[in-house]
């Protein structure tokens, strides 16, 4: 999963722009996404590097867990994006706006794109992801590790 490496790299220059839950978050999507789960779990995005046999750069074989079903689904939800695309340029899931919020009640995300568009559609998928990790926050052991 491309996308969580090039975040260990960005999140390095990001250690303090992780948003106050309820606060509007505008950036490069990597960025968003990493502060979603920031706001939205109160853990670092980074926790997941490397986690399974999804999580991380690349994925491949059967998730170990609950957790890592999340990152297979986030990976395939990316996959779609790039696949259903006009060209190269026409949404990338890497690199593009998205206005996302958490709700105040439940801190659960939102996204506040029109629904449709290249940047709801990328924040759905981190939005979903997100929600994945917090319902399987059960299943999370770092020492899983995907057989080789």
């Amino acid at each position: 999963m491309f996308a969580l490496a090039f975040l260990l790299v960005i999140s390095l220059f990001q250690i303090n722009a992780t948003p106050a839950p309820g606060a509007d978050s505008q950036g490069r999507n990597l960025i968003q996404f990493g502060n979603m789960i920031s706001a939205a779990l109160g853990t670092s995005a980074l926790s997941y590097n490397g986690y399974g046999c999804w999580c991380g750069m690349g994925g491949k074989g059967n998730p170990v867990d609950g957790t890592d079903a999340c990152c297979k689904a986030h990976d395939l939800c990316y996959d779609d994006i790039i696949d259903n695309r006009t060209s190269f340029l026409a949404c990338s899931p890497y690199l593009a706006y998205y206005g996302w919020d958490l709700n105040p009640t439940t801190s659960l995300p939102y996204c506040k794109d029109a629904p449709g568009s290249c940047a709801h559609r990328v924040c759905e998928c981190d939005r979903i992801v997100t929600e994945c990790y917090r319902k399987n926050a059960h299943t999370f052991n770092k020492a899983l590790k995907c057989p080789k």
